[in-house]
């Protein structure tokens, strides 16, 4: 768990600080679709099932490394609430408590040890998925595509298709492309991570956002 979660930090800090996926570029041109891995039939792309399977919760204290657990207001859930969902019937819920020390904190789905992924069939893969703010924001939306290997992680380059930051009151669409480098040749598994961060924090606020439409395309 200190692993994956160090892992997590290092890479998420570079986002942030890199500006990819803070609205920063300019939409890019995306590449044609290609092998579904994530839609609304494949992975709960969609929530539809009601349940979070097969998407992992993980709210994290960035200055403690603490997994946050003990923080009631920590919440990850499935809503079924078809006038508020971006799409059909359900949707993410996720929310987290303020950092004791102020500082970053994270609250995200994993889609861990993905099935079916063949480098061979295209190392390029397009992240879609729909946002949204409540009323005490995250910041910064957090999309992660990685390979583990037996040397340690390798994070897929990611490049940012839109440029909308996630408001209160509508639902916004975001995507990005990541590529897995050439150097890649074996890995243990694949991982996908979605959700959101914000720093600094407020120690005793709970910060909240919803995530609906995941899809998740390889391409050549």
């Amino acid at each position: 768990m200190k692993k994956s979660m160090l892992i997590l930090t290092a890479s998420f800090l570079l986002l942030i600080g890199s500006g990819q996926l803070a609205g920063a570029q300019e939409a890019k041109a995306e590449p044609k679709a290609g092998i579904a891995i994530v839609d609304a039939t494949k992975n709960n792309g969609g929530f539809e099932t009601g349940k979070l399977d097969p998407w992992a919760p993980v709210c994290i204290q960035v200055s403690t490394m603490d997994t946050g657990e003990k923080y009631a207001n920590n919440v990850i859930k499935v809503v079924t609430d078809p006038a508020f969902a971006s799409k059909s019937n359900s949707y993410l819920g996720l929310q987290a408590a303020g950092d004791p020390k102020g500082k970053l904190i994270c609250a995200r789905v994993d889609l861990r040890n993905i099935q079916g992924i063949d480098l061979e069939k295209g190392r390029t893969f397009v992240l879609r998925w729909d946002v949204r703010n409540g009323d005490k924001i995250f910041t910064t939306p957090i999309a992660e595509f990685l390979a583990l290997t037996k040397a340690g992680a390798v994070v897929a380059k990611p490049e940012a298709l839109t440029k909308e930051n996630a408001v209160a009151d509508k639902w916004v669409a975001r995507s990005v492309k990541f590529v897995m480098p050439d150097t890649l040749k074996e890995f243990d598994s694949i991982h996908l991570r979605i959700g959101f961060a914000t720093q600094p924090t407020e120690a005793g606020a709970t910060y909240q956002g919803f995530v609906d439409n995941i899809t998740l395309i390889q391409s050549k």
